[in-house]
């Protein structure tokens, strides 16, 4: 079974082009270097560029710890920025269109009262995932569960344009929220455009 990660990073300014440009190279030579894992895309925050969101598929936890105990990885981060925070993910959905490339992500981190944890999974999983899965421009939507961390999930959308995501915040996005906040939930979200990539599908 696939393991799922979401690393969460901010840059010193100075540092950004160095960090980035070493992630790049390093997801370029992914089958030499790392070969558990299987896919990976960063994102780079709209307005807060050093804020880096990375969300990587792994073939098991292993693949993924022996990076993250490399002293390769330690020194990047100590020399380009705060220390990142990570989180392995309960992937609970997936849809993709294969065909299509990434330009654009959202990503909502969503924070359930106990009492409603279930309620809302119910919602992510079912009346929202149909709602948006139909947007023209929608690329994928993923929807996983925190792992260790109970009422915690990231909901995360991909689109091939900003206009697309507009569009639906716009729209079917009114609705996303207001039942999110109806169900006692706190959201942050995550916009940001692709800087990074790893597929086996578009190498």
């Amino acid at each position: 079974m696939s393991f799922f990660v979401a690393i969460h990073q901010e840059a010193w300014p100075d540092r950004l082009d160095t960090l980035l440009g070493t992630i790049r190279q390093n997801l370029a030579a992914a089958a030499t270097l790392h070969p558990g894992r299987r896919a990976a895309r960063l994102f780079q925050r709209f307005g807060q560029p050093t804020h880096l969101l990375g969300l990587s598929e792994w073939v098991d936890e292993q693949s993924f710890e022996q990076l993250r105990q490399s002293p390769e990885f330690h020194q990047l981060n100590d020399t380009c920025g705060m220390p990142p925070r990570i989180e392995t993910l309960e992937p609970l959905r997936r849809f993709e269109r294969m065909e299509q490339r990434v330009a654009i992500a959202s990503c909502v981190r969503i924070v359930a009262p106990p009492v409603y944890d279930r309620d809302v999974q119910e919602f992510l999983l079912s009346h929202a995932h149909h709602g948006v899965k139909s947007m023209s421009g929608l690329v994928s939507r993923e929807v996983y569960r925190v792992r260790h961390r109970p009422g915690e999930f990231l909901a995360l959308r991909s689109w091939t344009s900003l206009a697309d995501l507009e569009r639906f915040r716009a729209g079917e996005g009114t609705g996303f929220d207001a039942t999110l906040i109806q169900l006692g939930a706190t959201v942050e979200r995550f916009t940001g455009a692709l800087a990074a990539e790893l597929s086996l599908l578009h190498r």
